[in-house]
């Protein structure tokens, strides 16, 4: 009988180009592959540290009543895939960590044990250091979930040093709002997607992104932010029309053009209950759509594009476009053209 003997690949024995084009290059190893690889040895983590990752863009936060997840981001459309970090697994361990397999889309237990604590915490706070360490890349979403009662802050200091993000999401209310939108910067958008109650305070100033959408506004707060917010875009939904009327919308468009400004883009209300016709001919002077004088869609979200073919355009005396729409006598919108004909390829139509 004869003896077929064992054949170990000498990987860290290869050349520095080699090993990069096999681990990296190849795509053999995908993002949770290269942690685990990493968390053999140091050499073998001082070789992923030195790799030119390029798939791995950007992480996300999420932190729920039940669990903390950590994403790993390869462009704006895509997630590679996450950690979960459970609170309360039935099974009484509750310290796994799981991952996204991209061939199936199931969560699966991930090798990365080593990262593990004696609490979930602890875990999830070596996990989110370990790799921002490894692979340094922006946040991109923080997520605080519909169901987080309380502590908001004690929950997101378990991420260390973050103080920055593009898009941050808060879906319920909490008295630690001014703390929490002190400690994190948003570069891109804010979104409140709690109802908004009496007793909300409105800071301009602490409250800005260049992107701000509020919903479940149905208090007297919609115009204080509608008047105040310093956005380049607003929306605001559910608005009631006893707190704030389209009138008050006419009113923001003649203060616009009676401006200099040159920044704010788009203002959207959205009323949970139908309003009367409101005759913008009456107040402006309006022009139809023209094709050649800018496009007929904007970009309103990260895959879909809106037609504004039905809007009324109007002029400002420096020469700047705007459009008014009208949507079910339910949506107000209006929008500035500061590119006339955006590059809207890859968009789908809303």
């Amino acid at each position: 009988m004869s003896i077929i003997p064992t054949f170990q690949f000498p990987l860290l024995k290869l050349p520095w180009v080699c090993i990069e084009h096999i681990i990296n290059s190849s795509r053999a190893f995908d993002i949770f592959d290269l942690i685990n690889f990493s968390l053999i040895s140091k050499r073998c983590y001082l070789i992923v540290k030195g790799l030119k990752h390029r798939a791995l863009k950007y992480y996300t936060i999420k932190i729920d009543k039940t669990f903390y997840e950590i994403g790993f981001g390869r462009n704006e459309q895509f997630v590679i895939g996450r950690w979960k970090f459970h609170l309360d697994d039935e099974t009484n361990r509750l310290m796994q960590i799981y991952y996204i397999n991209e061939t199936d889309g199931e969560w699966v237990e991930s090798k990365a044990t080593r990262l593990l604590a004696d609490n979930t915490e602890s875990s999830v706070a070596n996990s989110f250091n370990y790799v921002m360490n490894l692979f340094p890349r922006f946040i991109a979403d923080i997520v605080f979930s519909d169901n987080v009662e309380s502590e908001y802050m004690k929950r997101f200091d378990l991420f260390k040093g973050v103080n920055q993000c593009e898009h941050l999401f808060i879906k319920n209310e909490t008295s630690e709002l001014k703390e929490l939108l002190t400690s994190i910067r948003t570069t891109c958008s804010l979104i409140l997607t709690y109802p908004i109650t009496e007793n909300f305070r409105f800071d301009p100033d602490l409250m800005y992104a260049p992107v701000l959408r509020v919903d479940h506004c149905g208090t007297s707060h919609s115009k204080d932010i509608m008047l105040r917010s310093k956005s380049r875009s607003i929306t605001i939904a559910n608005c009631s029309l006893s707190q704030i009327t389209p009138f008050d919308f006419r009113n923001f468009i003649m203060r616009w053009l009676n401006s200099t400004d040159n920044t704010f883009e788009m203002l959207q209300l959205i009323w949970a209950e139908a309003f009367e016709h409101v005759d913008f001919p009456e107040f402006f002077d309006v022009h139809d759509f023209d094709p050649n004088r800018r496009s007929q869609y904007i970009k309103f979200t990260l895959k879909k594009k809106l037609d504004l073919s039905q809007g009324y355009d109007i002029k400002r005396s420096d020469g700047l476009w705007a459009t008014i729409l009208v949507y079910r006598n339910k949506v107000l919108l209006f929008y500035v053209w500061h590119e006339l004909f955006p590059d809207l390829s890859g968009l789908t139509p809303c």
